[in-house]
């Protein structure tokens, strides 16, 4: 069952989840997220209750375990203009959205305009979140993060700078926890009670050391997780070996019941999970773009119902780009239906 899968999920990033729980209780509208809690059961949810929001697919760091930067994977570079902008966030006014992510293939906080964007942001949903590398904080950008966001994770390698920076190529560990210092004093002198999560990207080299990975960030943060990072191209012995795609088979997935994703250019691909299906210029994935249809149109569009078809009923004819997947979300991490 997905509460096995919140539970596991809760224990690891308790301070994390218990506050998004918590502002969904509080604002959220109670049918509209149980729709969205069990999808395969209730009818589809009016909106997505999770929207991710990438505003620029550049990033700063080439981190040589991350696909997102490979030409293949990211396409033409870019960053969201403030018409783009301006229309989503009117659209994300409408709803009753309970979590919205500035995250994306690219590093946030990179947009010459971030600063804007995040003051602009700030209300749109119960929960703000912004996912970043920590690498270009300034005085002034940090105190819009710290009075815009309401949870800020910063993704780490290591703990000191060698290892750091050998993996995080081009960014500076001496500048990470700068942005870090520079954060939390903002927070403080703002009295936001923004949290601040370290993930720990955690490779095979990195399992006897977890705990001493886990003391050194926890100095410096809220709260601290462990990612685990997956070899998905066959050519890491450092990376932890990802399942192995099943011909035929199909596996239920949340993701199209409850999530959305908007890359820079208003693209709305059908799921970011797998990196073949980042490709939005195959005609098979892409479900619409924010600057020619309104986010809702897209959320009830014939594409998107036909995939929640199938994976309400388990038929994987009516879902061919997600035979195969093992990377789903909700029910099937914790053993879910399976054919």
């Amino acid at each position: 069952m997905s509460v096995l899968g919140d539970l596991a999920r809760v224990r690891e990033r308790p301070q994390v989840y218990l506050r998004i729980i918590a502002r969904t209780i509080s604002k959220g509208s109670l049918l509209e997220t149980l729709k969205s809690r069990f999808p395969f059961r209730l009818p589809d949810a009016q909106f997505p209750r999770i929207v991710a929001l990438e505003f620029t697919n550049f990033c700063n760091l080439r981190c040589p375990y991350c696909a997102s930067q490979t030409g293949p994977v990211r396409g033409q570079r870019g960053f969201m203009t403030d018409a783009t902008f301006s229309r989503i966030r009117s659209q994300l006014l409408e709803l009753p959205l309970q979590t919205l992510r500035v995250i994306g293939g690219g590093e946030p906080t990179a947009h010459p305009r971030y600063a804007q964007y995040a003051a602009q942001l700030r209300g749109v949903a119960s929960i703000s979140t912004l996912t970043t590398n920590g690498q270009l904080f300034s005085e002034k950008n940090s105190r819009q993060t710290a009075t815009s966001f309401d949870i800020v994770e910063i993704s780490v390698d290591g703990s000191d700078a060698a290892e750091y920076e050998k993996y995080r190529v081009g960014g500076s560990f001496q500048k990470l926890l700068k942005g870090i210092e520079l954060l939390r004093s903002a927070a403080a002198q703002e009295r936001s009670k923004m949290l601040l999560h370290i993930r720990i990207m955690l490779k095979v080299s990195d399992v006897e050391r977890v705990s001493d990975l886990r003391r050194f960030w926890e100095q410096h943060a809220d709260s601290v997780s462990v990612q685990h990072l997956f070899d998905r191209t066959g050519t890491s012995t450092n990376l932890f070996t990802i399942l192995p795609k099943v011909e035929g088979s199909f596996r239920q997935c949340e993701y199209p019941f409850k999530a959305m994703g908007i890359c820079w250019n208003g693209d709305v691909p059908l799921c970011p999970a797998i990196e073949e299906r980042l490709k939005v210029s195959d005609g098979g994935v892409l479900l619409g773009n924010v600057n020619h249809e309104s986010l809702l149109e897209i959320w009830h569009g014939r594409s998107l119902r036909q995939y929640r078809k199938a994976h309400r009923t388990c038929q994987p004819s009516g879902a061919p780009l997600c035979v195969g997947c093992n990377d789903v979300w909700g029910q099937t991490n914790a053993g879910g239906r399976r054919t």
